[in-house]
C-alpha cells in the first residue's frame, strides 16, 4: 500500500443520511455471507428486533446481487 486511496474510494458518492442506516444493516447482514438471502435478513429483523420497510430489503437484495456480480467479474479476470 502506498497510504493513498484508490481513485474508487477518492469519487465515491455520499449516502443521504435516510440512506446511511440501510447500509450500515447492509454491510453487517453481509459479514461472513456468501450470498445475503431473505433468512439471513429476517435473522438480522429477529435479531436486532427491528422491522425494515419493503423499500430496505429490496435494497438490501439489490446491492449484494450487485456485489455477487462484481465478485463474479472479479473472478473471471
Amino acid at each position: 500500500m502506498n497510504g493513498k486511496a484508490p481513485l474508487e474510494l477518492a469519487n465515491q458518492p455520499v449516502l443521504d443520511e435516510c440512506l446511511l442506516e440501510t447500509w450500515n444493516i447492509y454491510c453487517l447482514i453481509m459479514q461472513g455471507c456468501e450470498a445475503i438471502s431473505l433468512k439471513d435478513i429476517k435473522a438480522y429483523c429477529d435479531l436486532y428486533d427491528d422491522k425494515l420497510d419493503e423499500w430496505q430489503i429490496e435494497a438490501i437484495l439489490s446491492l449484494d446481487s450487485e456485489r455477487q456480480k462484481e465478485w463474479q467479474t472479479q473472478l473471471q479476470s
